[in-house]
């Protein structure tokens, strides 16, 4: 039994995509990564959403229900102690209106950039991608390298802005059809459909399917390597259903967060927030890595 166990149940390369991913996960500290990209994110949060709102109203006109639709998402996706401290931290850059946005636009360059070259760094240390110093053009490199690390953080955000944009679109698509199913109804007596349910399973599905190609674009474009599309879906799946495995369980109350922090206040609610982007943190390094193990086992590199 313990032969069998040992030849063809450990050995299978199965469980060792999932033990090595385990395993990487501990030699790659992605504890100590997590802590300081939550350190960078948090700074970054605020100034991003600001800029974001900025150009949903530049792009659709100020009365777009993009303000609302983020608040949205963020009661969905966060415990409600940190949603509430999204939502009176919104509330105020929203009603400062178009200083907020000046001074949410220069923090963006100041502290964006941080969390994205924070994150580009953690994703290639998973994929053993060591970066050499170089010594050409001294200062105007420098300076070259800094100009290029913003224009990439502004695009990230121009990407989050377009995912937002497909968002409005979708919910859109979503009640136009939601009307012809009504219609649909009064034609055709016998056709009944609970309306909520499909909605709600309509709405989760479309979220699942943005989050997913979100996950999918940075494993493709953070790695300072080639990656191929075929060997990072499956990472990002697992990545995502982990993440809705998790806000599941917070919001059903099966995983108390925040209780403990709920005697300091405020600042529990910030503590809240901040252990709530830690852990996103570690389901998006244990998604990278798993697809740093799938590559090597199952794909493009498995020879290498």
């Amino acid at each position: 039994m313990i032969e069998f166990v040992q030849n063809r149940i450990l050995s299978s390369k199965i469980v060792q995509l999932f033990t090595r991913t385990v395993v990487k996960w501990q030699e790659d500290d992605c504890i100590e990564m997590g802590a300081a990209l939550s350190y960078y994110a948090i700074f970054s949060l605020f100034p991003i959403l600001l800029v974001i709102l900025s150009i949903t109203g530049l792009i659709l006109g100020p009365d777009t229900n993009a303000y609302t639709q983020i608040l949205v998402f963020a009661k969905r996706a966060l415990p409600i102690e940190a949603y509430r401290i999204v939502e009176s931290t919104l509330v105020q850059l929203n009603e400062s209106s178009l200083g907020a946005g000046i001074i949410g636009f220069s923090i963006l360059f100041v502290t964006a950039s941080r969390i994205f070259r924070a994150l580009g760094r953690a994703v290639d240390k998973i994929w053993k991608v060591h970066h050499r110093q170089s010594n050409r053009g001294g200062w105007v490199w420098t300076i070259i390298n800094f100009i290029q690390n913003q224009i990439i953080a502004f695009l990230l955000v121009l990407s989050s802005t377009a995912l937002l944009l497909v968002s409005l679109l979708s919910n859109i698509a979503l009640k136009v059809f939601l009307k012809i199913i009504k219609n649909v109804e009064q034609v055709i007596t016998w056709f009944r459909v609970d309306e909520a349910f499909l909605w709600n399973s309509l709405q989760l599905g479309v979220t699942f399917f943005l989050l997913t190609s979100v996950v999918m674009l940075l494993y493709k474009t953070l790695p300072a390597t080639k990656v191929k599309w075929s060997d990072i879906w499956i990472g990002a799946l697992i990545s995502v259903s982990l993440f809705s495995l998790l806000q599941s369980l917070v919001s059903n109350g099966v995983i108390r967060i925040g209780e403990q922090f709920r005697a300091y206040g405020i600042v529990g609610g910030f503590m809240v927030l901040l252990l709530w982007i830690f852990l996103t943190c570690q389901i998006f390094f244990l998604g990278c890595e798993f697809t740093y193990v799938y590559t090597h086992l199952f794909g493009s590199r498995q020879d290498k």
